[in-house]
């Protein structure tokens, strides 16, 4: 399965620039947690469009959480626990990395990551993989050559290879670890931006639980972005 450490509370309120917003900050709103172990999504300030929009999703996410977690508590001694971090609040993008952590009674728990990622210009739900160059992306068949449940898996083949090359700089990985990866033909990876680290995120997703302590997350800094190359807004918010 994927993964999930709970991520801190968030109980504060962000005040950033004014609301204009393709190159600007937006102005946060970090509401109560809504249980113990269950933080609130954040919102945009504002009532414009872009902050209705992104609002509106953000609300959406909050929602099938809270489905997930009023099932999974019906079942004795369950755990259901999820937390946001805001990964870059501007320019242009918004990223929030949701984490949850859940025991519902199976034989082992569950830990998840999913990234919330938005144009801050049009409010546009985004997938940070469409920023990367053309050749590293899996949104697109290549030649029409992989079929049924090898599409996904092999698609992600060019972001495998970046991966484990991160890997080697950033945390070097058990060579259990290595080859689990070398052999595992429908890895997947998550994507987000990160302001405080000025670079990429990559991490595995979707591995096995016996697996989930090899999913490290690496980082591709400004400087390799740059010779990718990536999307220059991405670059110019990231603050280069």
């Amino acid at each position: 399965m994927a993964m999930r450490p709970v991520i801190a509370q968030i109980m504060t309120l962000m005040i950033a620039l004014p609301l204009q917003a393709e190159t600007l900050h937006r102005a946060l709103i970090l509401p109560k947690p809504l249980a113990s172990d269950f933080d609130a999504v954040p919102r945009l300030a504002g009532s414009d469009p872009v902050a209705m929009k992104i609002n509106q999703v953000l609300q959406h996410a909050q929602d099938v959480l809270l489905f997930e977690r009023q099932e999974c508590l019906r079942n004795f001694a369950a755990e259901f626990a999820a937390g946001w971090t805001i990964t870059l609040n501007g320019p242009h993008f918004l990223s929030i990395l949701g984490s949850t952590f859940t025991w519902c009674g199976w034989a082992h728990p569950d830990a998840d990551h999913f990234v919330l990622f938005f144009d801050l210009n049009t409010g546009q739900q985004l997938d940070p993989i469409t920023l990367l160059p053309r050749d590293l992306r899996p949104d697109k068949p290549k030649l029409g050559q992989y079929r049924g449940d090898e599409t996904s898996g092999k698609l992600y083949l060019p972001l495998k290879k970046l991966y484990l090359s991160r890997a080697i700089v950033d945390t070097p990985l058990p060579k259990a670890c290595l080859d689990s990866f070398q052999s595992d033909d429908k890895l997947h990876f998550l994507i987000w931006p990160d302001a405080k680290e000025q670079a990429l995120m990559m991490m595995p997703d979707g591995m096995a639980y016996a697996q989930n302590f090899c999913a490290e997350i690496v980082s591709l800094p400004l400087d390799l972005l740059r010779h990718l190359p990536t999307a220059p807004r991405l670059i110019e918010a990231l603050g280069g």
